[in-house]
């Protein structure tokens, strides 16, 4: 594995050898529940997939997860309840929370 990035409840997985761009549903990279073959997106080179996961993360808002610092993204997801993390699988957002300490709650 090259490189990983979380966006919402999906995880994103470049290859290390193909630089293909594997889409992991949240519960199946913790190995929470079975995932057949995830989707692929191909990509050329190690350059056409760091713009895969660039564009992946566009317009997202960035997090950091409280239990290890990994980042996590989120783009259209409701800010409710808590999203955890890919890196640690304990940890995440706990979006109520983290809202009062950037001010966006109302």
């Amino acid at each position: 594995m090259v490189a990983t990035q979380q966006v919402d409840n999906y995880v994103y997985v470049v290859g290390q050898d193909s630089f293909a761009v594997a889409r992991y549903d949240l519960a199946g990279w913790l190995n929470e529940i079975d995932q057949p073959d995830p989707p692929i997106i191909d990509c050329f080179d190690a350059e056409g997939a760091w713009e895969m996961l660039r564009h992946l993360r566009t317009d997202c808002f960035v997090w950091q997860c409280g239990a290890c610092d990994a980042w996590i993204f989120t783009s259209t997801r409701p800010r409710i309840g808590v999203l955890r993390c890919s890196t640690c699988g304990y940890g995440g957002v706990d979006f109520p929370h983290a809202d009062l300490h950037v001010g966006d709650r109302d």
